[in-house]
């Protein structure tokens, strides 16, 4: 069990931060559709768990894309998990696939095709645009390969329910690399919301900050055809932050966009406000135009205090909480572990014993379902369309 940093505490009353027990790691797991689809998966997982046996090392893992997201995510932290080992790497032209595997040590260079049906590869993570992270999903899936996609799942809603009905034919584990849900972290902010000190919520704010400079005019992120835009990259955070806190929306209210001068359909800054149950509110804010450094903050408003917290998107960055309620208050750090390292622990125990996965497809749609509403609202095109 990973150990608190407690920070700071004044004695209050027994609803105490510091008092809450921590509940099961999948108390968010029942999205939209996972209970129908658990028998399914849970067979996938026993034909892979047969093959690979207890305790053993033998889940390969085929990276699909040669960009830079890939070594944080998967080549790095795969070095601590013994069940899972990197065994090829998909590019599009093979010089640049070999280069990409002599510097990172993977075995083998394969093109997409033939990464994808390679019968030793177990595993797929895709880390390609945007634009192709539904196309390559769905085959991978068909090709009988668990997934591991990078956020988020698809263009738009219409894709991402095409994914989700993949997973369910095949029977494949597919999980979403929203990895900080599964540092322990995000489990200890929903406990101690779980005991609310804070009183019924009234209202999140959530917001990710990316520093202009790290988003020159050529990058992927910037372009419309590869499903690029603010909301879509930096934005999906906040956006699955306000759904995990409040559940799904209702509407959106506004939604107000910064778009770029080289593309009127490419998002650089963006506003939102949506509705939940009870009259509850959610409040978005992203952009690729920060002046000074990154930020990430999420804050939630309850009728008798607040829960402030930092970093909650990568708690290995400074991640921190501040609980105040009624005259009392409360911190912690979070625990320095990569939230990458989690989520491939988990990935390898939903794979091995049939888990659910918190972050599956199904709970893809919803936040694609959202960030579908605000573009319409901002008077912008979903990606994937023309």
């Amino acid at each position: 069990m990973i150990g608190w940093v407690v920070v700071m505490a004044k004695p209050g009353p027994r609803r105490d931060a510091s008092a809450v027990s921590r509940r099961a790691f999948l108390i968010a797991a029942t999205a939209a559709g996972i209970a129908g689809t658990q028998g399914a998966r849970a067979k996938g997982a026993r034909q892979s768990a047969d093959r690979a046996g207890p305790g053993s090392s033998t889940y390969k893992m085929g990276i699909l894309g040669t960009g830079n997201i890939a070594e944080r995510a998967v080549i790095m932290p795969a070095r601590d998990v013994p069940e899972l080992s990197i065994e090829a790497v998909g590019s599009r032209t093979a010089q640049r696939g070999r280069e990409y595997a002599d510097r990172h040590r993977i075995p083998r260079s394969l093109d997409y095709e033939a990464l994808i049906s390679d019968p030793a590869i177990d595993i797929v993570y895709i880390a390609l645009p945007v634009s192709l992270h539904a196309d390559w999903s769905v085959r991978a899936m068909e090709a009988g390969k668990h997934v591991l996609c990078e956020k988020p799942l698809a263009s738009n809603t219409e894709e991402a329910v095409k994914v989700a009905d993949a997973m369910r034919k095949s029977g494949r584990v597919y999980m979403e690399a929203f990895h900080y849900p599964y540092h322990p972290f995000a489990r200890r902010v929903r406990d101690i919301l779980d005991t609310r000190a804070i009183g019924a919520m009234v209202s999140v704010d959530a917001s990710l900050d990316i520093p202009a400079q790290k988003m020159p005019p050529n990058n992927i992120r910037r372009q419309f055809a590869l499903g690029g835009g603010v909301l879509m990259d930096a934005g999906c955070y906040p956006v699955r932050a306000l759904l995990d806190i409040l559940g799904n929306f209702e509407r959106v209210v506004d939604a107000r966009a910064d778009i770029d001068s080289a593309d009127p359909q490419v998002d650089m800054t963006m506003s939102a406000t949506l509705t939940f149950a009870g009259g509850r509110q959610g409040r978005l804010h992203t952009t690729f135009l920060a002046t000074d450094k990154l930020r990430m903050n999420v804050t939630v408003h309850g009728e008798r205090g607040t829960l402030a917290i930092d970093s909650l998107f990568v708690p290995q960055s400074g991640g921190a909480l501040r609980l105040d309620w009624e005259g009392h208050s409360y911190s912690e750090k979070a625990d320095s572990s990569p939230s990458y390292l989690f989520q491939l622990r988990e990935l390898v125990r939903c794979i091995r014993d049939g888990a659910p996965v918190l972050t599956s497809a199904d709970n893809g749609i919803l936040t694609m379902r959202a960030i579908d509403a605000i573009y319409t609202k901002a008077g912008l095109r979903l990606r994937g369309t023309t």
